[in-house]
């Protein structure tokens, strides 16, 4: 699951590096791949885009979109 995410997120070309040296955008998408091991079926996202550039938020919004279809529970906070 990990490695599929880091495909649909846009970070596995960054998979060797130490998460350190991450941006802060990139730190972002692990802590959403992390979320999503395990398939659960409920998930929480704390300002999930923040600090992204616009199209890793993009790419996360569809990611998202795809858990509700896939009929998993998303709960978002946002200060939008």
């Amino acid at each position: 699951m990990i490695l599929i995410t880091a495909n649909e997120l846009n970070f596995k070309q960054h998979l060797n590096k130490q998460i350190q040296h991450y941006s802060g955008g990139n730190k972002r998408k692990v802590s959403a791949a992390i979320a999503l091991i395990g398939y659960p079926s409920i998930l929480l996202f704390d300002e999930p885009t923040a600090g992204m550039d616009i199209g890793a938020r993009r790419l996360l919004w569809k990611q998202i979109w795809k858990l509700r279809e896939e009929g998993r529970s998303v709960v978002l906070t946002s200060h939008s």
